[in-house]
């Protein structure tokens, strides 16, 4: 059997993009964990909380609600209407 270079490239990319995505999204997650742990209690945190969860929302669920319940509940304190806005909608997606 023989494959044409429009097939075996393909194939290729199926393979390729996948492993490239994880180690991006890991990428993304220790840098925002990073960031987290140096945040103050501002609205930054609560930015940087909710960018979490949707770093975690296919990789984690758990997580995902986790620093999505952090968010809010910083939100709500602060009185930080985008962030509670921010919030309530990815909790919406659980």
């Amino acid at each position: 059997m023989k494959f044409s270079s429009k097939t075996v490239f393909l194939i290729w990319l199926n393979l390729v993009i996948p492993i490239f995505l994880a180690v991006s999204q890991n990428l993304t997650i220790d840098s925002l964990t990073n960031a987290l742990d140096n945040a103050k209690e501002d609205t930054s945190k609560v930015d940087i909380l909710y960018n979490l969860s949707t770093a975690y929302e296919t990789v984690d669920p758990g997580k995902y609600k986790e620093y999505t319940n952090q968010g809010y509940l910083l939100a709500v304190k602060l009185n930080y209407k985008r962030g509670i806005a921010n919030s309530l909608y990815a909790l919406e997606l659980i």
